[in-house]
C-alpha cells in the first residue's frame, strides 16, 4: 500500500487526464517511471506550477517524481467534478450499504478513487478485517459468510494515500454517538401500520401544519421524567395539566392540526447521545443524511431502537389522523474536512469552484452539490427509504434553494408513487451558493415547481414585521404599521398579484412564527412596548386568524397558540433546554388563547372560501375596503358570504356595513349564536371579527 511521500511535490488529477504539479524547483518529471511531458506555466513565492497531460486510468495509483529524487502520489482532485467523472463512475444499482441475510452479509461502498477499502467489523469484543474488492463502476465489495445482525462496523478508506475510517452512507443506524454503523435485519423492524386511520388527504392546502421539536415537546417533565427529550413521550395518553388540559398528543389531536413538522430528526453532530442534558442543538447540524438521531431514543447504543421507537412515533400520530412531516436538511453537513462523504470520495460531495473554494450559501461552511449524480441519487434514495420504512407523509427541506430543482421534483415524483398524500415544501431563499441561479430549488422558480409549496416571508413580514436583530423594530400591518393595507389583501390572496411570489395559493406556507427568530410573543414585546399584555395578546390572536383565513397553507409553530416565550433569544438553535423547551402550564394561563385557535382551526375546515386553488376564484371573488381604518375582507363562497374584519390600530373602531351580517367569531374563537344581524359592529383595538350573511 502506497502513503504519500513528504516532499515539496505534489501532483493533482483535476480534469481528464490534465494534471496540475506544483513544486519549491523547476525540474523534469516521471509518472510510474514513463517520462510526462509537462510544461511549467508560472512561479511564484518559491513555487513553480507545471501542468501535464496523461492518459489516467483513475482506477490505478500513479506516482510523480522529479529529476532530484522527489517523488508523491497523484492525487485525484478536482477531477470528481467533472461531469466524465460521472460518466466512468455512476453506479444505478440500488445495493450499496450492508444486505444482511442470516447466511451472509454483503458490504458495497462506492469509492471510485479509492486505492484500498478494508471493511473492519464487530462482533461482542471480537474485530475482524477484511480487505474488500474493487468492481465496477468504483464499487468495493465484500461478503463476510456469518450472521452479523447488529454487527458494528466501519471502513477504512485509502484515498491518494490517506487513509481514513469512515461511516457507511448507507447504513440504517449507528451505535452510540455515531462511531460506527450497525448491521441491520430490517425483517426485525416492527411494522406497525396505521395509515388506515388517516382520512383522504387529496389537496395541500387542506392542510394545517404544526411544527415542534422532539426534544422540546417533552423536556418540561410534564409528560413523565421517563421520557423527556424522547420519542416515546408521543405515546404518552391522558395526561392533563393542573387545570386539567390535555398536554402531549393528545393536546395536537385536540387542537385539529392535520400535520405535524419534526425538526430533525435525522442524526445530528453536537448532541451527546449518551448524555442529552449536555448540549443543546435544534439538529440542523447533519452528520449524515441516513440515520436516526439516537438521543431521541430510548437506547442509542442499541441500533434497532431509534429506527423502531421513530416509527412507533409516526404511527401514533397516523392513527390519530395526524400526518408526518420531516424536516430534511440537505443542504450542508456539520463538518467537510470530518463528513462521512469526504472521507469516502473527497471534494465530491460538496460545491466548489474549479481552484477548489468551497460553496458557503448555507453559512454552515459548506453546501452540498446535488448536480453530481451519485450525490443526486444519494439523496433521492434517502428520501425514499425514509417514505418507505417510516411512512413519512411529507418533507420540509431546510434551505431548498441550495439543492436543484430536478432533484426536488424528482423525489417529489418517486415519493408520491409511494404515498399518494406526499407534500414537500421548503425554504426558498435565494442564499449566496456557487449552484447556477437557474438550476435553484428557491422562490424564483416557485412557479416552475407549482407541485411544491414554500415558506412566505412576504406573508410573515407584512402581517407582524420583519425578523432578525436589525429589524426587531419592523412593524407588520396586524401590529401597527397601517400603511402596508395593500401588502395585506394580496398576502390574504394567497401572494399570488403582480410582484408577489406565487401563481397560486398553493404554493405558500402562510407563517408568522416558526423555529428561526423570534416567537411572535417576544417580537410583539419589542414592537408592542406601549401596549399591555392584553392588547399584545389580542394582536397575537388576530395574527393567527390571519394565517389561518388567508388562501394558501397554514404554519404554526409549537406553543404560538398559547403565548410561548424563548425568553427574548432571537436564534435559540443552540440556547439551553430552559430557552427552547415548551412549558405545558403555559395552557392553565392561556386558556383563552387556545380556546381561539381551536376554533380558528375548526373555522377554516368549515368554510371552503378559505381553501380555493383557482387564482382567477380568488381575485373574483374576494374582495377588500377600508372602513374607519379598519380593513374588511369580503369573501363570497356559495350561497354564504363571509365577512373579516381586522382593526390594526391602538383604538376600539365602529364600522357600518353594506348589509346585515351574524357576528360568528372574533379574536378570541366562536361566538355564542344567535339570531340577530348586525349592520354595524364595534372592533377593539388590535382585534378581529368574523360576520358571516
Amino acid at each position: 500500500m502506497l502513503t504519500n511521500i513528504k516532499s515539496n511535490l505534489e501532483a493533482f488529477l483535476d480534469k481528464k487526464n490534465f494534471i496540475v504539479i506544483k513544486t519549491d524547483k523547476k525540474s523534469s518529471f516521471t509518472i510510474n517511471d514513463d517520462f510526462l511531458s509537462a510544461e511549467c506555466v508560472f512561479c511564484q513565492n518559491n513555487l513553480c506550477f507545471y501542468h501535464a497531460y496523461y492518459n489516467v486510468d483513475v482506477n490505478n495509483q500513479y506516482v510523480i517524481k522529479d529529476e532530484y529524487g522527489q517523488s508523491c502520489i497523484l492525487q485525484i482532485r478536482y477531477f470528481v467534478k467533472d461531469d466524465e467523472f460521472d460518466k466512468l463512475f455512476y453506479y444505478d444499482k440500488d445495493d450499496l450499504g450492508a444486505t444482511y441475510s442470516i447466511e451472509k452479509t454483503t458490504f458495497k461502498l462506492w469509492a471510485p478513487i479509492a486505492s484500498q477499502v478494508s471493511l473492519h467489523y464487530q462482533i461482542g469484543d471480537i474485530e475482524k478485517e477484511v480487505i474488500m474488492e474493487k468492481k465496477e463502476r468504483g464499487v468495493f465489495e465484500v461478503s463476510v459468510y456469518e450472521n452479523l445482525e447488529n454487527a458494528l462496523y466501519y471502513y477504512k478508506v485509502n484515498n491518494n494515500g490517506v487513509i481514513n475510517d469512515c461511516l457507511d452512507p448507507y447504513s440504517y443506524s449507528f451505535n452510540a454517538n455515531s462511531k460506527k454503523s450497525a448491521v441491520i435485519n430490517l425483517n426485525k423492524i416492527k411494522e406497525v401500520d396505521n395509515s388506515s386511520f388517516l382520512k383522504e388527504f387529496k389537496n395541500i392546502n387542506d392542510a394545517i401544519i404544526y411544527e415542534l421539536s422532539v426534544r422540546d415537546f417533552s423536556m418540561d417533565g410534564s409528560l413523565g421524567e421517563d421520557v423527556k427529550g424522547k420519542f416515546s413521550s408521543f405515546l404518552k395518553h391522558d395526561v392533563y395539566t393542573a387545570n386539567h388540559h390535555k398536554i402531549g398528543i393528545d393536546y395536537l389531536v385536540e387542537l385539529g392540526i392535520t400535520h405535524v413538522q419534526l425538526m430533525p430528526i435525522i442524526d445530528f453532530a453536537t448532541v451527546n447521545e449518551e448524555n442529552i442534558f449536555e448540549k443543546y442543538n435544534w439538529g440542523y447540524d447533519p452528520l449524515g443524511f441516513n440515520v436516526i438521531e439516537g438521543s431521541y431514543s430510548s437506547n442509542p447504543s442499541d441500533p434497532y431502537a431509534r429506527i423502531n421507537e421513530a416509527k412507533q412515533m409516526i404511527e401514533e400520530f397516523h392513527k390519530y389522523n395526524i400526518r408526518v412531516v420531516l424536516d430534511i436538511v440537505f443542504n450542508h453537513t456539520y463538518s467537510f474536512i470530518d463528513s462521512i462523504y469526504n472521507k469516502i470520495v473527497p471534494n465530491y460531495y460538496y460545491l466548489m469552484d474549479e481552484n477548489g473554494k468551497l460553496s458557503n450559501g448555507s453559512f454552515c461552511g459548506n453546501d452540498i452539490d446535488s448536480t453530481r449524480k451519485m450525490v443526486y441519487k444519494y439523496l433521492l434514495d434517502m428520501c425514499i427509504r425514509l417514505v418507505k420504512l417510516y411512512n413519512v407523509d411529507g418533507f420540509r427541506f431546510d434551505l431548498m434553494g441550495i439543492l436543484s430543482k430536478d432533484l426536488i421534483m424528482d423525489i417529489y415524483d418517486k415519493c408520491k408513487k409511494i404515498n399518494p398524500s406526499f407534500i414537500i415544501y421548503g425554504e426558498g431563499w435565494d442564499m449566496p451558493s456557487m449552484l447556477p441561479q437557474d438550476k435553484r430549488a428557491n422562490l424564483n422558480h416557485a412557479n416552475q415547481m407549482p407541485q411544491i409549496a414554500f415558506f412566505n416571508d412576504y406573508f410573515r413580514d407584512v402581517m407582524a414585521g420583519k425578523t432578525f436583530n436589525n429589524y426587531s423594530y419592523n412593524q407588520g400591518f396586524l401590529t401597527g404599521n397601517f400603511s402596508l393595507y395593500l401588502d395585506f389583501i394580496k398576502a390574504m390572496r394567497g401572494s399570488i398579484e403582480q410582484n408577489c411570489y406565487f401563481n397560486s395559493p398553493t404554493s405558500s406556507i402562510n407563517y408568522i412564527e416558526c423555529h428561526d427568530n423570534y416567537t411572535l410573543y417576544d417580537k410583539l414585546k419589542i414592537i408592542m412596548p406601549d401596549c399591555g399584555e392584553k392588547e399584545r395578546n389580542k394582536a397575537q390572536l388576530t395574527c393567527i386568524a390571519a394565517i389561518l383565513f388567508a388562501q394558501g397553507i397554514p404554519f404554526l409553530h409549537a406553543g404560538m397558540e398559547f403565548n410561548r416565550s424563548k425568553k427574548g433569544v432571537e436564534n435559540s438553535y443552540n440556547s439551553s433546554d430552559d430557552i427552547n423547551m415548551i412549558r405545558w402550564n403555559l395552557l392553565d394561563e392561556n386558556e383563552k388563547n387556545v380556546k381561539a385557535v381551536k376554533d380558528f382551526i375548526s373555522i377554516r375546515k368549515e368554510f371552503m372560501c378559505f381553501k380555493n386553488t383557482n387564482r382567477k376564484v380568488i381575485l373574483n371573488s374576494i374582495d377588500a375596503k377600508i372602513v374607519n381604518e379598519t380593513f374588511l375582507i369580503l369573501y363570497t363562497s356559495g350561497l354564504k358570504i363571509v365577512l373579516l374584519i381586522f382593526n390594526p390600530t391602538s383604538v376600539r373602531k365602529k364600522v357600518s356595513l353594506n348589509g346585515e351580517y351574524y357576528i360568528y367569531a372574533n379574536q378570541y374563537g366562536y361566538l355564542k349564536k344567535d339570531d340577530v344581524t348586525h349592520s354595524k359592529v364595534e372592533v377593539s383595538a388590535y382585534g378581529f371579527l368574523m360576520l358571516v350573511k
